[in-house]
């Protein structure tokens, strides 16, 4: 009887422990949901890109690079402006 009552204590504890890790994951997605860059830096880089384009060869049309980098890279932040504008840059030129 002894050992009945020791599995199910120990399912019990299994069932709390599922819950709160449940609960906690539930609290985490709510708090990550938020994004921390916005797409403001981007979309300065891309005007100024496109500004500078010609288009001669362009996989994705400069009209619709935006919307597309914003849905397709991450975006990134560094305090050197040298290196946050190539990493634009790169994106962008590259296309798809």
């Amino acid at each position: 009887m002894l050992i009945c009552h020791e599995l199910s204590a120990l399912k019990m504890m299994n069932r709390f422990f599922l819950n709160l890790t449940c609960a906690s994951w539930l609290c985490l997605s709510a708090v990550v949901a938020e994004p921390v860059l916005s797409s403001d830096t981007l979309r300065s880089y891309v005007t100024q890109f496109n500004q500078s384009d010609e288009e001669l060869y362009a996989n994705i049309p400069n009209a619709e690079a935006f919307d597309f980098l914003e849905n397709n890279i991450p975006l990134f932040d560094c305090p050197d402006p040298q290196i946050e504008w190539t990493y634009y840059f790169r994106w962008w030129k590259r296309g798809w």
